[in-house]
């Protein structure tokens, strides 16, 4: 946020969270910033000095999807569960909404289920640590 304000590009963020950490895979639920709720707050907290440029929106993926006009957004980045039925929906209701032309990606491409889902949406485009696909 911090390059985009120092561009002067017009660059706005949505961020879509939970804020309650990813309770399939068992990878928060000792962490006490999820088990106290207050994950969100640090989250305020930390982007306070950007605050102007992004907007939380506290929900699911899924439920966040149906605020968005079709071809209305330039960038869509996907980090959430690994499990390959929340990858493979996450991209399929998200990818109508992306811009042709513009750019979907995601992280965590090393894990076998975002692998999956990815390399059957998006044959042959990936490999590394992140995964990427141009609407075309």
């Amino acid at each position: 946020a911090v390059t985009i304000i120092n561009s002067g590009k017009n660059i706005h963020i949505d961020a879509i969270d939970t804020w309650r950490g990813s309770w399939a895979e068992d990878v928060h639920q000792n962490d006490p910033s999820v088990v106290n709720d207050t994950l969100y707050n640090e989250f305020l907290s930390n982007i306070e000095p950007v605050k102007d440029i992004i907007t939380p929106i506290r929900m699911t993926s899924l439920e966040a999807v149906a605020q968005y006009e079709d071809e209305s957004l330039d960038f869509i980045f996907i980090d959430a569960s690994h499990e390959y039925e929340d990858v493979k929906r996450d991209i399929l209701a998200w990818l109508p909404k992306l811009k042709t032309g513009c750019w979907m990606a995601g992280d965590d491409f090393g894990s076998p289920g975002v692998a999956q889902a990815v390399n059957e949406l998006f044959p042959g485009q990936n490999s590394g640590a992140h995964w990427r696909h141009e609407k075309r």
